[in-house]
C-alpha cells in the first residue's frame, strides 16, 4: 500500500497496482495543475484529515484527479468542487468538523454517481446551482445558498414528509423528481445559519429550523408564550446544553432521514419539554438527559409518510438527574 504524504512542492503522485492512500496535509500542497493518479488498484484513497488552527480552503476544481474511489474530507476547512472533480470517486465520506463543507460555485453540481456521508453541500452561485442526486441521504446535506436553488432526484421521488424537510432546513427554492415539481412554501418558519444567530420574538407560536451545521453554540433563541417549536433536520450533533440562550421552546422535533446517526444533548435549566425522534431505520440515535422533565415520542423505522413504512412508536416520560 503506498502512502503519500504530499509536500509544499508540485509533485505528481502515480498510484501502482494496489490500494494507495494520498494524503493532502494543507493548502499549499495542493497546487492548479497538479495530477493525483491512483493507479490502477481498486480501493485507492484521497485523504484531507489534517487538523487546521484556523479553517481554510481547499480548491479541488484546478486539479485532475484519476483512478481514485474514495475522498475522506474530515477537516475544518471547505473544499471546493465541481461536477467533474468530483466524477471519479464512488464514495465521499466527512462532514465531522464544525464549518467544513463541500462548495461549489457551478450552475450544476452532480451527485448521482457517489456514495454520500454528512458533509454539508453548499453553492456559492449568485444565479443558484441545480444539485442532481440518487437518494434522499445525499440530498438532506445541501444547503443551498444566495442564488435559486434546486434539486433534481435522478430515478426516485421524495416523500412529501422529506420535501417538506428539506425546505425548511436549507435554503432550496425547488426540487424536481419523477412525481413532478415542487417549489419552497412562503413560510417554512424560521431558518438558522451557519453563523451565531439571535431570534428573540415576544410573539409565539413559531417554529425555528436548524441542523447541526446551524445550530452553534453562539445562537440565543428565544421565544414568547404559545407553542413553539425547534425542528432539528439530518445526522449529526444537536447541543441544547451549550447554546448562548434557549427559552420558549417546549417542542423539539427530529427528523432524520440522512447518512449517519443524530445525537441530541438536552438543556440542563429544569424545564419541560416534548421531544419527538422521527428517524431512519439505518440511523443510530440519541437523546441525552439532563435535568429537564421530557415526554419522548420515537417513530422506529421512521414514520408512515417518511419512508413509507408501518409507524412503529414508543412514548417514554423522564426526567435526568
Amino acid at each position: 500500500m503506498a502512502r503519500d504524504h504530499r509536500a509544499g512542492e508540485e509533485v505528481e503522485p502515480h498510484g501502482g497496482d494496489g490500494n494507495d492512500n494520498i494524503f493532502v496535509g494543507s493548502p499549499s500542497t495542493l497546487h492548479a495543475g497538479d495530477t493525483i493518479d491512483g493507479g490502477s488498484g481498486n480501493s485507492d484513497w484521497l485523504y484531507f484529515n489534517t487538523y487546521n488552527p484556523a479553517p481554510v480552503e481547499y480548491d479541488l476544481t484546478s486539479v485532475t484527479v484519476e483512478n481514485i474511489e474514495y475522498l475522506y474530507f474530515a477537516t475544518n476547512a471547505v473544499l471546493d468542487v465541481d461536477t467533474n472533480s468530483l466524477s471519479g470517486f464512488r464514495s465521499i465520506y466527512g462532514g465531522w468538523y464544525s464549518g467544513s463543507a463541500l462548495r461549489t460555485s457551478a450552475s450544476t453540481l452532480d451527485l448521482s454517481n457517489i456514495v454520500y456521508d454528512q458533509l454539508p453541500i453548499e453553492s456559492t452561485n449568485a444565479s443558484g446551482t441545480t444539485f442532481t442526486v440518487s437518494d434522499a441521504a445525499t440530498a438532506a446535506n445541501i444547503i443551498g445558498g444566495p442564488g435559486s436553488d434546486t434539486i433534481v432526484a435522478n430515478g426516485f421521488a421524495f416523500t412529501a414528509d422529506q420535501r417538506a424537510a428539506i425546505f425548511a432546513a436549507a435554503s432550496i427554492e425547488k426540487i424536481v423528481d419523477g412525481n413532478g415539481t415542487y417549489t419552497a412554501p412562503a413560510d417554512s418558519g424560521l431558518r438558522l445559519t451557519p453563523g451565531n444567530d439571535v431570534v428573540s420574538l415576544s410573539i409565539g407560536n413559531i417554529t425555528v429550523n436548524a441542523t447541526s451545521t446551524t445550530l452553534n453554540d453562539g445562537d440565543q433563541l428565544s421565544a414568547g408564550n404559545g407553542h413553539n417549536v425547534l425542528a432539528l433536520y439530518g445526522a449529526g450533533t444537536f447541543h441544547l446544553d451549550t447554546l448562548a440562550q434557549f427559552s420558549g421552546f417546549s417542542d423539539i422535533r427530529l427528523n432524520n432521514f440522512g447518512v449517519g446517526g443524530a445525537n441530541l444533548f438536552l438543556r440542563n435549566d429544569g424545564s419541560e419539554v416534548s421531544v419527538t425522534f422521527a428517524t431512519a431505520q439505518s440511523s443510530s440515535d440519541s437523546i441525552y438527559l439532563a435535568s429537564s422533565k421530557v415526554s419522548f415520542r420515537v417513530f422506529s423505522e421512521n414514520r408512515q409518510g417518511v419512508f413509507g413504512v408501518p409507524a412503529i412508536e414508543e412514548e417514554h416520560q423522564a426526567h435526568g438527574g
